[in-house]
Protein backbone atom coordinates (compact mmCIF):
# COMPACT_ATOMS: atom_id res chain seq x y z
CA UNK A 1 0.00 0.00 0.00
CA UNK A 2 2.90 2.35 0.74
CA UNK A 3 4.40 1.77 -2.70
CA UNK A 4 1.03 2.46 -4.32
CA UNK A 5 0.62 5.65 -2.28
CA UNK A 6 4.13 6.79 -3.20
CA UNK A 7 3.40 6.15 -6.87
CA UNK A 8 0.11 8.06 -6.73
CA UNK A 9 1.72 11.02 -5.00
CA UNK A 10 4.64 11.06 -7.42
CA UNK A 11 2.32 10.79 -10.39
CA UNK A 12 0.09 13.63 -9.15
CA UNK A 13 3.11 15.85 -8.40
CA UNK A 14 4.61 15.29 -11.84
CA UNK A 15 1.24 15.83 -13.51
CA UNK A 16 1.01 19.33 -12.01
CA UNK A 17 4.65 20.41 -12.36
CA UNK A 18 5.84 20.76 -15.95
CA UNK A 19 9.45 20.94 -14.78
CA UNK A 20 9.39 17.32 -13.57
CA UNK A 21 9.93 14.29 -15.83
CA UNK A 22 7.25 11.58 -16.04
CA UNK A 23 7.48 8.99 -13.24
CA UNK A 24 10.03 6.35 -14.20
CA UNK A 25 7.58 3.58 -13.26
CA UNK A 26 5.35 4.44 -16.25
CA UNK A 27 5.85 1.96 -19.03
CA UNK A 28 5.16 2.23 -22.74
CA UNK A 29 6.44 1.40 -26.21
CA UNK A 30 9.28 3.87 -25.72
CA UNK A 31 10.24 6.52 -23.19
CA UNK A 32 9.90 9.27 -25.75
CA UNK A 33 6.37 8.16 -26.54
CA UNK A 34 5.47 7.91 -22.86
CA UNK A 35 6.90 11.36 -22.13
CA UNK A 36 5.05 12.88 -25.07
CA UNK A 37 1.71 11.38 -24.04
CA UNK A 38 2.29 12.36 -20.42
CA UNK A 39 3.04 15.94 -21.47
CA UNK A 40 -0.20 16.10 -23.47
CA UNK A 41 -2.27 15.24 -20.39
CA UNK A 42 -0.17 17.47 -18.14
CA UNK A 43 -0.51 20.47 -20.44
CA UNK A 44 -4.25 19.96 -20.72
CA UNK A 45 -4.66 19.86 -16.96
CA UNK A 46 -2.43 22.91 -16.48
CA UNK A 47 -4.36 24.84 -19.12
CA UNK A 48 -7.71 23.96 -17.54
CA UNK A 49 -6.60 24.99 -14.04
CA UNK A 50 -5.10 28.27 -15.23
CA UNK A 51 -8.31 28.98 -17.16
CA UNK A 52 -10.38 28.26 -14.04
CA UNK A 53 -8.34 30.82 -12.10
CA UNK A 54 -8.53 33.33 -14.96
CA UNK A 55 -12.34 33.09 -14.94
CA UNK A 56 -12.52 33.64 -11.17
CA UNK A 57 -9.96 36.47 -11.16
CA UNK A 58 -10.36 38.34 -14.48
CA UNK A 59 -9.37 41.78 -13.17
CA UNK A 60 -6.33 40.36 -11.40
CA UNK A 61 -5.34 38.82 -14.74
CA UNK A 62 -5.82 42.09 -16.62
CA UNK A 63 -3.77 44.04 -14.09
CA UNK A 64 -0.62 41.94 -14.48
CA UNK A 65 -1.19 40.69 -18.02
CA UNK A 66 -2.03 37.20 -19.37
CA UNK A 67 1.54 35.89 -19.42
CA UNK A 68 2.43 36.95 -15.88
CA UNK A 69 -0.92 35.70 -14.62
CA UNK A 70 -0.42 32.32 -16.32
CA UNK A 71 3.01 31.95 -14.72
CA UNK A 72 1.63 32.87 -11.29
CA UNK A 73 -1.37 30.58 -11.72
CA UNK A 74 0.80 27.64 -12.80
CA UNK A 75 2.99 28.10 -9.73
CA UNK A 76 -0.17 28.17 -7.60
CA UNK A 77 -1.45 24.90 -9.08
CA UNK A 78 1.83 23.13 -8.28
CA UNK A 79 1.58 24.02 -4.58
CA UNK A 80 -2.23 23.98 -4.35
CA UNK A 81 -3.56 21.08 -6.44
CA UNK A 82 -7.33 20.55 -6.63
CA UNK A 83 -8.81 18.52 -3.79
CA UNK A 84 -11.99 17.71 -5.65
CA UNK A 85 -12.93 16.90 -9.26
CA UNK A 86 -15.46 19.74 -8.98
CA UNK A 87 -13.55 22.97 -9.65
CA UNK A 88 -16.32 25.31 -8.44
CA UNK A 89 -14.31 26.40 -5.39
CA UNK A 90 -10.85 25.92 -6.83
CA UNK A 91 -8.69 28.97 -6.22
CA UNK A 92 -10.22 30.06 -2.90
CA UNK A 93 -6.70 30.43 -1.49
CA UNK A 94 -5.32 32.29 -4.50
CA UNK A 95 -5.34 35.71 -2.72
CA UNK A 96 -3.34 34.19 0.16
CA UNK A 97 -0.91 32.71 -2.35
CA UNK A 98 -0.40 36.12 -3.96
CA UNK A 99 0.35 37.62 -0.54
CA UNK A 100 2.95 34.92 0.07
CA UNK A 101 4.96 36.24 -2.91
CA UNK A 102 6.15 39.31 -1.02
CA UNK A 103 5.19 42.31 1.07
CA UNK A 104 5.51 44.90 -1.67
CA UNK A 105 2.64 47.37 -2.26
CA UNK A 106 2.21 46.05 -5.81
CA UNK A 107 1.71 42.54 -4.42
CA UNK A 108 -0.55 43.66 -1.58
CA UNK A 109 -2.95 45.64 -3.73
CA UNK A 110 -3.11 42.81 -6.28
CA UNK A 111 -3.99 40.41 -3.45
CA UNK A 112 -6.68 42.82 -2.21
CA UNK A 113 -8.18 42.99 -5.71
CA UNK A 114 -8.23 39.19 -5.83
CA UNK A 115 -9.95 39.20 -2.42
CA UNK A 116 -12.68 41.36 -3.92
CA UNK A 117 -13.01 39.02 -6.89
CA UNK A 118 -13.17 36.01 -4.58
CA UNK A 119 -16.09 37.65 -2.75
CA UNK A 120 -17.81 38.19 -6.10
CA UNK A 121 -17.39 34.53 -7.01
CA UNK A 122 -18.68 33.34 -3.66
CA UNK A 123 -21.64 35.71 -3.80
CA UNK A 124 -22.60 34.35 -7.21
CA UNK A 125 -22.85 30.80 -5.83
CA UNK A 126 -24.40 31.71 -2.46
CA UNK A 127 -27.88 30.58 -1.46
CA UNK A 128 -30.90 32.63 -2.46
CA UNK A 129 -32.88 34.64 0.09
CA UNK A 130 -35.58 37.27 -0.09
CA UNK A 131 -34.24 40.76 0.74
CA UNK A 132 -36.06 43.19 3.00
CA UNK A 133 -37.94 45.81 1.01
CA UNK A 134 -37.24 49.51 1.24
CA UNK A 135 -40.80 50.01 2.51
CA UNK A 136 -40.12 47.72 5.48
CA UNK A 137 -37.38 50.08 6.65
CA UNK A 138 -39.61 53.11 6.09
CA UNK A 139 -42.28 51.66 8.37
CA UNK A 140 -39.95 51.16 11.34
CA UNK A 141 -40.80 53.07 14.49
CA UNK A 142 -38.11 55.57 15.57
CA UNK A 143 -38.54 54.25 19.14
CA UNK A 144 -36.93 50.93 18.21
CA UNK A 145 -34.18 52.07 15.84
CA UNK A 146 -31.35 52.00 18.39
CA UNK A 147 -32.09 48.37 19.31
CA UNK A 148 -32.43 47.28 15.70
CA UNK A 149 -30.65 44.03 14.76
CA UNK A 150 -30.26 43.07 11.10
CA UNK A 151 -29.60 39.77 9.37
CA UNK A 152 -27.83 39.72 6.04
CA UNK A 153 -28.15 37.92 2.73
CA UNK A 154 -26.00 34.74 2.47
CA UNK A 155 -24.12 36.37 -0.41
CA UNK A 156 -23.19 39.51 1.55
CA UNK A 157 -19.56 40.09 2.50
CA UNK A 158 -17.15 42.95 3.13
CA UNK A 159 -13.71 43.64 1.68
CA UNK A 160 -11.46 46.42 2.97
CA UNK A 161 -8.12 47.63 1.67
CA UNK A 162 -5.67 50.48 2.10
CA UNK A 163 -5.81 50.72 -1.70
CA UNK A 164 -8.66 51.93 -3.98
CA UNK A 165 -9.77 48.39 -4.83
CA UNK A 166 -13.32 49.30 -5.87
CA UNK A 167 -12.12 52.05 -8.21
CA UNK A 168 -9.48 49.74 -9.70
CA UNK A 169 -11.99 46.93 -10.12
CA UNK A 170 -14.48 49.27 -11.79
CA UNK A 171 -11.79 50.58 -14.14
CA UNK A 172 -10.50 47.18 -15.24
CA UNK A 173 -13.52 44.85 -15.16
CA UNK A 174 -14.51 45.48 -18.79
CA UNK A 175 -12.54 44.59 -21.89
CA UNK A 176 -12.03 48.28 -22.58
CA UNK A 177 -8.75 49.88 -21.59
CA UNK A 178 -8.77 50.58 -17.85
CA UNK A 179 -9.20 54.19 -16.78
CA UNK A 180 -6.48 55.78 -14.67
CA UNK A 181 -7.29 55.78 -10.94
CA UNK A 182 -6.13 59.19 -9.75
CA UNK A 183 -7.26 59.11 -6.09
CA UNK A 184 -5.03 56.55 -4.37
CA UNK A 185 -6.88 56.11 -1.06
CA UNK A 186 -8.25 53.30 1.09
CA UNK A 187 -11.58 51.82 0.01
CA UNK A 188 -13.98 49.22 1.36
CA UNK A 189 -16.75 47.35 -0.42
CA UNK A 190 -20.00 45.56 0.25
CA UNK A 191 -20.53 42.62 -2.09
CA UNK A 192 -23.96 41.00 -2.37
CA UNK A 193 -26.39 39.34 -4.75
CA UNK A 194 -29.87 40.32 -3.50
CA UNK A 195 -31.34 39.43 -6.89
CA UNK A 196 -29.82 37.73 -9.92
CA UNK A 197 -26.81 40.02 -10.27
CA UNK A 198 -23.78 40.27 -8.00
CA UNK A 199 -23.07 43.89 -7.19
CA UNK A 200 -20.36 45.92 -5.46
CA UNK A 201 -21.02 49.02 -3.38
CA UNK A 202 -18.26 51.44 -2.41
CA UNK A 203 -18.77 52.09 1.31
CA UNK A 204 -18.89 55.61 2.76
CA UNK A 205 -16.42 56.57 5.48
CA UNK A 206 -16.80 54.26 8.48
CA UNK A 207 -19.00 51.93 6.47
CA UNK A 208 -16.81 48.88 6.92
CA UNK A 209 -16.82 49.13 10.73
CA UNK A 210 -20.56 49.89 10.68
CA UNK A 211 -21.55 46.89 8.56
CA UNK A 212 -18.99 44.53 10.09
CA UNK A 213 -20.53 45.11 13.52
CA UNK A 214 -24.08 44.74 12.20
CA UNK A 215 -23.11 41.45 10.55
CA UNK A 216 -21.77 40.22 13.90
CA UNK A 217 -25.15 40.88 15.55
CA UNK A 218 -24.55 44.33 17.06
CA UNK A 219 -27.48 46.67 17.41
CA UNK A 220 -27.75 49.75 15.23
CA UNK A 221 -26.65 51.92 18.16
CA UNK A 222 -23.63 49.71 18.90
CA UNK A 223 -22.58 49.61 15.24
CA UNK A 224 -22.95 53.39 15.00
CA UNK A 225 -20.66 53.96 17.98
CA UNK A 226 -18.06 51.55 16.58
CA UNK A 227 -18.13 53.26 13.19
CA UNK A 228 -17.83 56.73 14.73
CA UNK A 229 -14.79 55.58 16.71
CA UNK A 230 -13.21 54.17 13.53
CA UNK A 231 -14.00 57.20 11.36
CA UNK A 232 -14.65 60.63 12.93
CA UNK A 233 -16.43 61.74 9.73
CA UNK A 234 -18.85 58.78 9.83
CA UNK A 235 -22.24 59.76 8.41
CA UNK A 236 -25.02 57.51 9.71
CA UNK A 237 -27.60 58.73 7.19
CA UNK A 238 -25.32 58.11 4.20
CA UNK A 239 -24.46 54.62 5.44
CA UNK A 240 -28.09 53.72 6.13
CA UNK A 241 -29.11 54.93 2.68
CA UNK A 242 -26.42 52.76 1.11
CA UNK A 243 -27.40 49.74 3.21
CA UNK A 244 -31.12 50.06 2.48
CA UNK A 245 -30.63 50.63 -1.25
CA UNK A 246 -28.30 47.61 -1.48
CA UNK A 247 -31.10 45.31 -0.28
CA UNK A 248 -28.44 43.20 1.43
CA UNK A 249 -30.61 42.62 4.53
CA UNK A 250 -33.03 39.72 4.79
CA UNK A 251 -34.34 40.27 8.31
CA UNK A 252 -35.10 43.05 10.82
CA UNK A 253 -35.47 42.50 14.54
CA UNK A 254 -35.51 44.73 17.61
CA UNK A 255 -34.07 43.73 20.96
CA UNK A 256 -36.69 45.90 22.64
CA UNK A 257 -39.52 44.06 20.88
CA UNK A 258 -37.96 40.64 21.53
CA UNK A 259 -37.59 41.45 25.24
CA UNK A 260 -41.18 42.69 25.54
Amino acid sequence: MTRLTDFQQGFATAMLDVALPPPCSIRGAGFGSVARRFDIHRNRIATNLVQTLAERYPVTRRLIGPESFAAMAQLYTVHNPPRSPVLLDYGDTFPLFIRSLGRFPSIEYLADISDLELSLSRAYHAADAAPVSVDAFAQLSPDFLEDLVLSFHPSASLVASRFPIVSIWEAYRSEDEGQLVTLWAAEAALVARPDDEVRVWLLPSGGHAFLANLMKGATLAEATHAAADAAPDFDLIANLEMLISSRACIGIDSLALMAA
